[in-house]
């Protein structure tokens, strides 16, 4: 079959240099000259000619020098064109291509720049950010990454202990005596408002509404910690369960897989993109996306399997890595499959392009985060009625709110920061009021501007919360 590494042509033609020069942009690849695509032999005829016009034409074209050999496939004289990897790239006629699969890919513009970079081993963020000094960043991102290279012992004491501009040099964070944009991405307390998008959008969906959502801003040193208290303080809920009387939580999203893939989205971006790192959570999965996509030539299963560091931010990746928050360079994939062994049913999935990648991760509980799932007495039966409702995290902490104490629809929006009022009402109010876990101060008046909520003890039993009278 044709694959990433392989190519058959029944004849030789000029267009085939196309193919030739994504093989020497990816992982090199061999082509062969009378085969057709379906496989079988047909041999190549005037073969001595054919395969000096072709030695030629590679030479002259793509300046490259592959080997170009007689083989017999099925009896038949077929040419065999292997092409070995460049170090440098490859055009023809000015333009790029890449091996995707067995598709041959041009790449251009924004692509084209980022391609060129990597292929010189460098990357966007490695270039200087005019205009900003050591005066401009965040004294407390730095004291962060000092505590914890001294924690993780990644950095010698005699570094640690010099000033801020000297401890960047030693990180190679300056170049031609300015910062480095990996710095400023790394240390600004601002970083979106030098380099577009250098944040972290989460978003709340339900179907495809957005109930709500999130812009998580700083230096991107402090940014996971902050991306992950977003997440569980208004995400994340953990189903609650008992074990005869003792109460066990339960972590929908393996906290290790979480956090990796954070980390990860946050140090391979595409910062030049100028677009955000998008979190989408939904009511048994988060996605993340990031516009790093994956090293060139690669694929999703050279991702998964054991495979070398090719981080898209190099300066950014090392300064988290001697901060101790990667354990080490290339096993981020491996270590949230590994969070998710013992659940193997809801393994997570990948998906990238040649500009982006995403992670799904799922919620090993089955879809059930946020839910109540009491499991001794009759309250498990009761409980199992609601599940539907209760699965909508912010219908559940809507009940939480309630459980303190009456409110109106405007101040339970400001508290969720829920952004419209028509789909807060419809999607979560009219469930619970349905449900008869929450209920009307004033029903005989549904459209009192003053209207208030309150749970109900249904609702308060749902929470495990004990009963309580009413109010009038």
């Amino acid at each position: 079959m044709e694959d990433q590494v392989t190519e058959w042509k029944r004849v030789w033609r000029d267009e085939n240099l196309k193919a030739l020069c994504a093989f020497g942009n990816a992982d090199g690849g061999v082509m062969f000259i009378g085969i057709d695509d379906d496989g079988t032999a047909c041999g190549v005829s005037d073969l001595k000619n054919t395969q000096k016009t072709i030695s030629d034409t590679i030479c002259n074209k793509l300046k490259i020098y592959p080997k170009v050999l007689v083989e017999k496939k099925d009896g038949k004289d077929v040419i065999s064109i292997t092409v070995e990897p460049s170090s440098a790239p490859v055009d023809l006629n000015g333009r790029y291509y890449l091996r995707v699969g067995n598709t041959n890919h041009e790449v251009a513009g924004r692509e084209l720049e980022r391609f060129v970079m990597r292929r010189a081993g460098t990357s966007w963020t490695d270039s200087p950010e005019l205009g900003v000094t050591m005066s401009d960043l965040d004294k407390g991102a730095l004291l962060r990454f000092r505590e914890k290279a001294a924690e993780s012992e990644r950095v010698d004491r005699e570094s640690l202990s010099k000033s801020d501009e000297a401890l960047l040099k030693k990180l190679n964070l300056f170049k031609d005596g300015k910062l480095k944009r990996s710095a400023v991405l790394l240390f600004h307390p601002h970083p979106e408002e030098v380099i577009q998008g250098a944040y972290v959008k989460i978003g709340m969906f339900d179907g495809p509404e957005i109930i709500h959502m999130d812009e998580v801003k700083g230096p991107l040193m402090l940014l996971p910690d902050k991306v992950l208290e977003i997440l569980y303080l208004k995400y994340i809920i953990r189903p609650i369960s008992y074990k005869g009387i003792m109460r066990i939580e339960i972590d929908p999203y393996p906290e290790d897989a979480l956090r990796e893939s954070v980390l990860n989205s946050i140090m391979h971006n595409e910062y030049s993109s100028g677009i955000p790192i998008q979190i989408k959570f939904r009511f048994n999965s988060i996605t993340i996306y990031d516009k790093g996509g994956l090293p060139y030539g690669w694929t999703l299963d050279t991702l998964v399997g054991e495979h070398d560091s090719v981080p898209v931010n190099p300066s950014i990746a090392q300064v988290f890595f001697r901060a101790g928050m990667v354990e080490s360079f290339g096993r981020g994939i491996e270590r949230i499959l590994d969070a998710y062994r013992d659940n193997p049913g809801f393994m997570p999935e990948f998906g990238n392009t040649s500009s982006s990648f995403k992670v799904v991760l799922k919620d090993i509980t089955g879809g059930m985060n946020g839910t109540l799932d009491v499991t001794h007495g009759s309250r498990g039966l009761e409980e199992s009625k609601h599940a539907d409702i209760l699965s909508n995290a912010v219908a559940l902490r809507t009940l939480g709110i309630l459980s303190e104490a009456e409110c109106g629809i405007s101040d339970l929006m400001s508290k969720l920061d829920v952004r419209t009022r028509s789909n807060y009402k419809s999607r979560v109010i009219n469930p619970l009021i349905k449900e008869r876990l929450i209920e009307m101060t004033d029903p005989g008046s549904p459209r009192n501007t003053k209207q208030k909520y309150r749970i109900t003890g249904t609702g308060r039993d749902a929470l495990g919360l004990p009963s309580r009278p009413a109010k009038s």
